[in-house]
């Protein structure tokens, strides 16, 4: 009768931890597709969208975008620029997203880029370096995400 039991729950445990483990396989394959599709769709529009914004670009910001991307290289850096404010923006990144770009990418924030707006030129060179963190940020997230 002992040996019954033992066998029993013996075979409960084993079953127990045999679907546990198919469980976490099955969450885990979930996890990868939908990490998969976010790098398919970010790189099916990185090339599309790079073309449009880098002719927006004034020559400066051009250089300064070469300059970032050339140090972010050498440094392994996949943090992706967001603004500063009340809500945290990652720059031309699709807010629904948001979190799973942050959590595998990092971020770190664009300079001059809170709420506050006193008057023309603040607007302008806000303009500029929303275009240049978009700019980047198209370059640098297919790396962290792959």
């Amino acid at each position: 009768m002992n040996n019954v039991l033992n066998t029993k729950w013996l075979i409960t445990v084993i079953l127990f931890l045999f679907l546990n483990a198919c469980g976490e396989q099955a969450q885990n394959q979930k996890k990868n597709q939908k990490n998969n599709l976010v790098i398919s769709e970010i790189e099916s529009s990185k090339n599309n969208t790079l073309d449009k914004i880098s002719s927006t670009l004034s020559t400066e910001t051009k250089i300064r975008l070469i300059n970032e991307l050339a140090l972010a290289k050498k440094n392994n850096d996949t943090r992706l620029f967001a603004t500063k404010g009340r809500r945290v923006v990652i720059v031309g990144i699709d807010p629904e997203k948001f979190e799973q770009v942050k959590k595998m990418c990092g971020i770190k924030f664009l300079s001059n880029s809170g709420d506050v707006i006193k008057n023309e030129q603040d607007k302008a060179a806000r303009l500029a370096n929303y275009r240049f963190a978009q700019a980047y940020n198209k370059q640098i997230v297919g790396g962290c995400l792959n």
